[in-house]
């Protein structure tokens, strides 16, 4: 499995060293090559309808998320004919919009910055909050009387908002900790000058914002909230509709009166969905998956749902009904669609042109020519030839919408394992990529949403993945690549969710390092103290636990320096960490006042190909580590533009926003001289 800056893991199948002697240092070669462009990702972000006059087509905003190159906004009219805006970096994405006037949109996806687009000259001013950064999700609410909009921000400290005079271009107030939820979703007005902020996971919020004095007031149901919320508690509130008269459809909780401040008794459908439209006693839902989306009509008066049509990689939040009964979808691809509301009819098609270079987010060396990468977030993959540059978007590496977190190259085939959904899917390099018969779905992990850490014994491969956002927790898969058979084991640690994996060679079993988090720290802790964790590969179930002797996040399993002796790292807390040597065959915890400190801003050990060898980085400078004797033999790069690092077999590849900077051989053929340049 290729190891990474975000998660490191062992970078051989077998788990055995390699006994060889050590011989001078290599000529290491660099070469650069361009990132691939594939299809930039609408996702997250909800279709804006924009305001239209008597005989002008109807228009529409969306933007996509774009860490490396930027975001692209598009705005579309209901034919389908676009225009495209380009915002170059730190403007990754902009999850929450707003129309102002004709003309004008306020963006926000960062706390740190609001964004007036001009639509007809695509200028763009940007407005320096003076918040804490964070990312700001859907949900945004804007007054048009007051010119203020209001945004929180998604963090994992003191979870902030801010109240902003758009139209002076000043912070009109900054709030922390108003809710211990997450993600805003949606915001509609009250009908009295204030409006109410949805936000989620764990539970359910809703902030009740006042304009006119800046305040924020955190609203309790007065129904009892799920312990974690299923798919209609979360996706469920991305869009809303009314009864038209003011009070508010919260799928999972039912019908929200916003004057009375509580949930009142109104009609409820017979499935659940995202209700984005309503006309009279009618309203329009959408189920998606993000491989294909449901849409469907809900008569309020009996609950019947009849379905309308079914829309090809579309996220829940990228439709919307039209005032003159249109269905119109921008998917996660930018293919634009509009259909008849009521007979479901496609009635037009286009494909905007959106595509654009991704933060580089997966890397697998497939021989010496081919390299495939994966995009953060598409759920894509592209194939780079490193002989002459030349590359190719080849569609989708899994279903839904996400991206890949690990891979495996195994018999000739390679595997993914993708967020969201724990999905496993098999890929033949030598044939025609065209999913989902090249890669296939092998193994689906039930309660798995992200893949966090992997490992394989040579022919069977294990991964564990986060449970959904608000629990605590992981899942367990083992896959047997000679027989196909999938087997799954749901929560083997409760409270710890396994965030690294390595094959242990010397006892036939599974190191796990953990954490007390959910995922993205969504979920309040059970626990005080991480473990490392021997687990059994037939049932996938602990065998032997080591706690760490006080409080801390996170104990990591990096990677081998002996054949029974493992490089480990204990976070402490933001900025506090400690490497270790771990053991299996004479295993025990040390005392975290025994752990060597690592100096702050210290990056992650990254493991090769080589046990004892590591990648650390450091203030953009990545070294070359022996870390059977704790010294530093080479520096591999220095530059502050890295956005991740990988190794494979003996290279190390630096993904820039750009570009993929590629260095081999990482060590001398035979081993690594005792001389610290002998690297």
């Amino acid at each position: 499995m290729m190891s990474s800056s975000h998660a490191a893991s062992s970078a051989d199948s077998s788990g055995r060293p390699e006994d060889v002697p050590r011989s001078a240092a290599p000529e290491r070669t660099v070469r650069r090559l361009p990132i691939p462009r594939t299809r930039d990702p609408f996702i997250n972000t909800p279709l804006l309808a924009l305001a239209h006059g008597a005989g002008v087509p109807r228009r529409y905003w969306i933007s996509t998320w774009n860490a490396a190159s930027g975001s692209t906004g598009a705005l579309v009219d209901e034919h389908g004919n676009a225009r495209v805006y380009r915002f170059e970096p730190p403007h990754s994405g902009f999850y929450s919009a707003a129309q102002v006037d004709d003309d004008t949109l306020v963006l926000c996806g960062d706390l740190t910055r609001v964004v007036r687009l001009t639509l007809s000259s695509g200028a763009v001013d940007v407005y320096e909050t003076g918040a804490p950064p964070g990312l700001v999700f859907k949900g945004m609410a804007c007054d048009p009387a007051s010119g203020k909009l209001y945004a929180a921000a998604l963090g994992s400290g003191a979870r902030s908002s801010l109240s902003f005079d758009y139209r002076n271009g000043v912070t009109a107030a900054i709030h922390t900790d108003v809710t211990p939820d997450h993600y805003t979703k949606a915001s509609f007005a009250n009908g009295d000058g204030t409006y109410t902020i949805a936000v989620a996971s764990p539970g359910l919020t809703l902030l009740r914002w006042d304009p006119a004095t800046d305040s924020v007031e955190a609203l309790a149901l007065d129904r009892p909230e799920p312990p974690v919320l299923d798919w209609s508690h979360f996706q469920g509130l991305d869009r809303l509709i009314d009864d038209g008269r003011g009070r508010m459809f919260l799928p999972g909780w039912g019908w929200y009166d916003p004057e009375q401040r509580k949930l009142v008794d109104g009609p409820d459908p017979q499935t659940d969905m995202t209700w984005f439209g309503r006309t009279d006693e009618t309203a329009w839902g959408v189920r998606s998956d993000g491989s294909r989306a449901e849409v469907a009509r809900w008569n309020l008066k009996t609950g019947e749902i009849s379905r309308v049509c079914s829309i090809p990689d579309l996220a829940g939040e990228g439709l919307v009904l039209s005032d003159n009964g249109k269905i119109v979808a921008v998917n996660i691809y930018g293919d634009f669609f509009r259909f008849d509301g009521w007979s479901g009819a496609l009635e037009t098609t286009r494909r905007l042109p959106t595509d654009a270079s991704g933060l580089v987010y997966h890397l697998r060396r497939v021989d010496h020519d081919r390299l495939l990468g994966a995009p953060f977030i598409t759920q894509r993959f592209w194939e780079l030839r490193l002989s002459d540059g030349t590359s190719a978007d080849l569609g989708r590496a899994a279903p839904g919408a996400g991206e890949v977190k690990l891979s495996w190259s195994i018999g000739g085939k390679i595997y993914f394992a993708a967020y969201v959904g724990g999905v496993l899917t098999e890929y033949s390099p030598d044939e025609r990529a065209a999913f989902p018969e090249n890669p296939r779905v092998v193994a689906a992990t039930p309660n798995g949403m992200r893949p966090t850490a992997g490992t394989d014994d040579g022919t069977r491969l294990f991964y564990a993945c986060s449970h959904s956002y608000g629990r605590l927790g992981c899942t367990l898969t083992r896959y047997d690549t000679a027989t196909g058979r999938a087997d799954y084991r749901d929560d083997p640690l409760p409270g710890l969710a396994i965030r690294t994996l390595l094959w242990d060679a010397e006892t036939s079993s599974l190191l796990a390092g953990t954490c007390i988090d959910g995922d993205n720290t969504s979920a309040p802790r059970a626990l005080e103290r991480p473990a490392i964790v021997r687990v059994d590969p037939e049932s996938l179930l602990p065998i032997e636990r080591y706690d760490l002797d006080g409080p801390a996040d996170e104990v990591s399993v990096v990677g081998r320096i002996s054949d029974d002796s493992y490089l480990c790292v204990a976070r402490l807390g933001p900025g506090q960490k400690r490497w270790f040597t771990f053991s299996s065959a004479a295993p025990a915890m040390p005392d975290i006042s025994d752990m060597s400190p690592l100096p702050e801003g210290s990056g992650d050990f990254i493991a090769t190909f080589r046990p004892g060898m590591f990648i650390r980085a450091m203030g953009g400078r990545f070294d070359l580590w022996d870390m059977r004797d704790g010294r530093m033999v080479a520096t591999l790069y220095e530059g502050t533009d890295i956005d991740r690092c990988f190794t494979q077999d003996n290279a190390v590849y630096l993904a820039t926003h750009r570009e993929i900077i590629l260095i081999e051989p990482l060590c001398a053929d035979r081993g690594v001289d005792d001389d610290p340049q002998g690297a």
